[in-house]
């Protein structure tokens, strides 16, 4: 059986200011999320680095400390079920006292988190940047247990793309992803630390330069860029394999890439980095199932409109909508239930509710629409149905709806 006692001797034990409660003294995973989520920042529990690997039991585990623990009642989707709920909070520690803590990034959190891999040389590509940009602004940084640092700039709103490999040895986490926080311990037996002179209470978290966000969102250089879904490593582990390799399919597709070049690139990937590799008729019937669609076409008009025509004032309507506004960058797996995104790049799996914001913003701009009604009996009728739809349960049944949509589902 393997030894499951979690490295935890490199924590520094310190006398604690308790007005400083995210202080580099701070050692408790517990206090420390706790902290973190009264930042309004969302936590959830990753594994932890053991004497003889890591905590979720894999000989050959890719992510040691780095992913999510999950429990059948209190963590069935791991990254998904990210809060500040403090009872929540208490009772995942409870679970697991040891248990490294992630912070998830994107709108959820209003952070997007610049990580600076040192022993890649990420030093030297920052420092490349610098010099034709410009010096990053002061803010709030971190330590990795890997030899690296985690610089925190304010999310200025929208969608984010995580970035793997933005220049060598530097990746973004925004929407959709995470980082490790102080106090986790690294797979080398290090602990992840605030900067002495950089810690939250010390530093304002400064907004994210015009041009780091612009990089971000044009993308690398195409021989710098490898975009991927996991955190923390190449790998793939099981729960992902199927929604990562459907995402990685419909990206190809929507480039035009045939079925037959989809399955050949499928099966490389998943014997590369899927753990344990899927059987092949698994990978097959992913590349036969997107390759039934035709190419991402581009969009008829500008996106985010109202169309012109006239809708259905329905939950169906609303779904229709959706769609038209921006069904170009959504997509439905019916067999894992998920939605994938597009970030510009490729599919993405949606861990931060985008498509439940995207039918909020596709009500939204029907008020905006109402105010072009010159017609009072038909503009109150839109206001109403607009009220209506904007509780929960008729956002959900237009999410539901939306996904069944033709050239949706795949």
């Amino acid at each position: 059986m393997k030894d499951a006692t979690p490295l935890i001797n490199d924590r520094k034990k310190t006398e604690v200011a308790p007005a400083e409660p995210l202080a580099q003294e701070v050692d408790s995973p517990l206090a420390s999320a706790l902290a973190y989520a009264r930042r309004g920042w969302p936590v959830f529990p990753l594994h932890t680095p053991t004497a003889s690997g890591c905590s979720c039991g894999k000989a050959d585990c890719g992510s040691i400390g780095k992913h999510p623990r999950y429990h059948f009642e209190h963590l069935p989707q791991g990254l998904k079920n990210a809060g500040t709920d403090e009872v929540l909070i208490k009772t995942w520690w409870d679970l697991w006292p040891e248990a490294n803590v992630a912070i998830v990034t994107g709108t959820a959190s209003g952070l997007v988190v610049l990580d600076v891999d040192s022993p890649k040389g990420g030093d030297e590509s920052l420092e490349d940047l610098e010099k034709e940009y410009g010096p990053l602004p002061e803010t709030v940084e971190a330590l990795t247990g890997g030899g690296g640092r985690h610089l925190l700039f304010q999310h200025p709103g929208g969608i984010i793309p995580n970035k793997v490999n933005l220049r060598p040895g530097l990746d973004i986490r925004a929407d959709g992803g995470y980082i490790v926080a102080p106090p986790s311990v690294h797979a080398s037996g290090r602990t992840y630390e605030w900067e002495v002179m950089h810690q939250p209470e010390e530093k304002v978290i400064a907004p994210i330069p015009a041009w780091l966000l612009h990089l971000i969102q044009a993308g690398a250089p195409q021989q710098h860029t490898r975009t991927t879904l996991t955190v923390g490593g190449d790998k793939i582990p099981a729960g992902q394999r199927n929604s990562t390799l459907t995402s990685l399919a419909g990206s190809m597709r929507q480039k035009g890439m045939s079925p037959k070049a989809i399955e050949a690139a499928l099966l490389e990937e998943n014997l590369q980095k899927c753990e344990p590799p899927l059987t092949e008729a698994e990978v097959q019937k992913i590349a036969h199932s997107v390759g039934r669609y035709a190419p991402r076409p581009e969009a008829s008009s500008r996106p985010g409109s109202v169309p012109s025509a006239p809708f259905r004032l329905t939950e169906l309507g609303n779904a229709e909508l959706l769609i038209a506004r921006h069904g170009q960058d959504l997509r439905y797996c019916p067999e894992n239930k998920r939605w994938l995104v597009f970030n510009g790049a490729r599919w993405e799996m949606d861990l931060t509710s985008q498509v439940y914001q995207r039918a909020k913003d596709t009500l939204r701009s029907l008020y905006k629409h109402a105010g072009t009604i010159s017609d009072k009996e038909k503009r109150e009728e839109l206001v109403r149905h607009i009220l209506k739809s904007e509780s929960d349960y008729q956002i959900q049944a237009m999410i539901k709806m939306a996904g069944r949509e033709p050239g949706i589902p795949i």
